[in-house]
């Protein structure tokens, strides 16, 4: 090893195997792309599933394993796979494959938890409730072997979006035991999975329908990201995921420094029970949001509502009060702020400036707590604190995807709000299908939001990586996915 480790420091390019080492954190609880919550960042399901669509660089939706998709009725879409499509074992994949997928994600025993994606397709729901037994009588049918109609019980702008992401994607198999061969839809499978190391190695798909030349790649697992820049200066990665801020000015005339725009809604957050809106006006007044903008090397200044061009034509700021007199209201002594240690470096300089500028201006002290994942998860389920730091990655580039956390029966609305006019506003934007009626309903609900001073919004998200020359092909959309099919 000591050897391997002397020749990649004398050829920067050379690479085990001639593979693509892609480093790794929290990405991989189950290889099964229905387990995933989120598309953002799992690059290793992106690289073995694909669905019928993808969205490209521009939020543009692009044919995937679809020929075309075509809507015959404001409820009625009809997808057409390309022909001869093979699973990575060479097998065919045809529509009973996604209908066979989707029977098995709706199942009311299945463990899925995005199984929601599906419910705006007729009956979906009341089958995976059980109400309904027969999964003929959920709107999802066969056409031809190579076709499938949805028909969806209500309007939904962002169906067609969710048909490019891996949590519904079609699988082979229910049995994703690692120890058994694994059968993919995408650009790639699984060569070999070192289970001592936790280090996943994959190889070219042959049966994939871009029949490009692809580099092996192998996912490198690191229990913490703070030496991914130290093991890619090694030439032991050839990818670091994310530049903690205070790196960004020695790195940034470096060839591998890559600025990807990301549509996330991350948010300073406040617990309405505990601060009554004009302390929560006083804390987003009481900030410099130029300074915050400098401290993160950003390139959107915080406080804005910063979304694709798709949802709002430009970002609706927060002001700060450069009077910044003190906060009179009655109010308990001091305030903790909660975040999650995922957030790295970035997220402790944050909690520790914020604390310095609340003292400064309102005279509040304020604790930061950083927690382990799962208990900050924990803490923001079963007993919010005063003011936390959540990030929220977007599945679509529609408002709707951002705004939706504040209704009522979404698992990330930490608030319980009764507020009839801003569960009626996002209702209506729900069902819009006019895009310029779309970006208005977007405007008023930001202004719903920002007038009530429900949340601090951290602004427009810039994933600053590192990326060695010979993989530079490799392309990621606005919502951190990887396309690994362009090589």
């Amino acid at each position: 090893m000591r050897f391997l480790f002397a020749l990649l420091s004398l050829w920067p390019i050379f690479t085990w195997g001639n593979a693509f080492r892609i480093p790794y954190q929290n990405e991989l609880t189950e290889i099964n792309p229905l387990n995933l919550r989120s598309a953002s960042g799992a690059y290793i399901h992106q690289a073995l599933f694909r669905n019928l669509l993808w969205i490209n660089e521009k939020n543009e939706l692009t044919t995937d394993l679809a020929k075309k998709c075509v809507w015959t009725h404001s409820r009625k879409l009809t997808c057409t796979l390309k022909e001869n499509l093979k699973w990575s074992d060479g097998s065919r994949l045809t529509a009973d494959d996604f209908l066979q997928t989707y029977e098995f994600i709706l199942s009311p025993q299945s463990p899925f938890t995005r199984k929601e994606m599906l419910f705006t397709i007729a009956n979906a729901r009341q089958y995976a409730q059980g109400a309904i037994k027969s999964f003929a009588d959920v709107g999802i049918r066969k056409k031809n072997k190579n076709a499938i109609e949805y028909e969806l019980a209500e309007i939904d702008p962002e169906f067609e979006f969710k048909l490019a992401l891996p949590m519904i994607a079609p699988v082979k198999q229910k049995n994703f035991n690692l120890d058994q061969p694994l059968i993919s839809s995408g650009p790639y499978r699984l060569k070999s999975y070192d289970t001592k190391n936790l280090e996943i190695n994959l190889e070219s798909n042959p049966f994939y329908h871009q029949t490009n030349s692809r580099p092996n790649i192998a996912f490198i697992y690191i229990s913490d990201d703070s030496i991914q820049i130290p093991m890619f200066s090694k030439n032991e990665i050839d990818l670091v995921r994310r530049i903690p801020t205070a790196q960004i000015p020695q790195w940034k005339k470096d060839p591998s420094f890559l600025d990807i725009e990301v549509l996330r809604f991350d948010y300073i957050g406040f617990n309405i029970s505990k601060l009554d809106k004009p302390t929560r006006i006083a804390l987003a007044e009481a900030i410099d949001y130029s300074e915050w903008q400098n401290l993160l090397n950003s390139v959107g200044r915080p406080g804005c509502y910063a979304f694709s061009n798709t949802a709002l034509d430009q970002p609706i700021c927060l002001k700060t009060n450069k009077k910044k007199t003190k906060l009179t209201t009655t109010r308990p002594a001091s305030f903790e702020i909660a975040y999650s240690h995922l957030g790295g470096e970035d997220h402790q300089r944050t909690a520790e400036w914020l604390k310095s500028e609340w003292k400064k201006y309102l005279d509040i002290e304020i604790t930061p707590m950083q927690l382990e994942n799962k208990v900050f998860i924990n803490t923001l389920k079963n007993s919010l604190p005063a003011i936390f730091r959540k990030g929220v990655p977007l599945e679509t580039p529609l408002c709707y995807s951002a705004v939706k956390i504040f209704e009522p029966e979404n698992p990330e609305n930490l608030y319980h709000l009764s507020d009839s006019d801003l569960k009626d506003k996002i209702s209506k934007l729900k069902k819009e299908q006019n895009k310029t009626k779309q970006k208005i309903l977007c405007k008023a609900i930001i202004e719903h939001i920002k007038s009530n001073a429900l949340i601090i919004p951290t602004g427009r998200y810039d994933l600053s990586i590192l990326l060695r020359t010979p993989y530079r092909k490799l392309k990621f959309n606005k919502l951190n996915m990887a396309d690994f099919s362009q090589y």
